[in-house]
């Protein structure tokens, strides 16, 4: 068998699938108060031109706001807006 390569987005990747288990979940065990994730959207937006990579998650919430989410490999307080 030949070696396969990871991709260099392996944790966008490994985030953008796991996302789609959160709906119905809150952002509380991250320390965020906000309201429920009613869905989780795509991130491949056409009429808006955005680089993909800046983009990790895009959640609509229960009061129909939505957050993104940019998942960091190391964890500092400061990231959460």
């Amino acid at each position: 068998m030949g070696s396969e390569e990871i991709a260099y987005q392996n944790k966008d990747i490994t985030s953008k699938v796991l996302a789609e288990n959160f709906k119905g979940k809150t952002f509380r065990v991250y320390g965020l108060d906000l309201p429920e994730i009613r869905e989780v959207k795509p991130t491949n937006i056409p009429a808006v031109k955005a680089n993909e990579l800046w983009l990790d998650n895009l959640f609509e919430l229960e009061d129909e706001t939505v957050a993104v989410v940019d998942y960091e490999s190391k964890y500092d307080q400061a990231d959460k807006i």
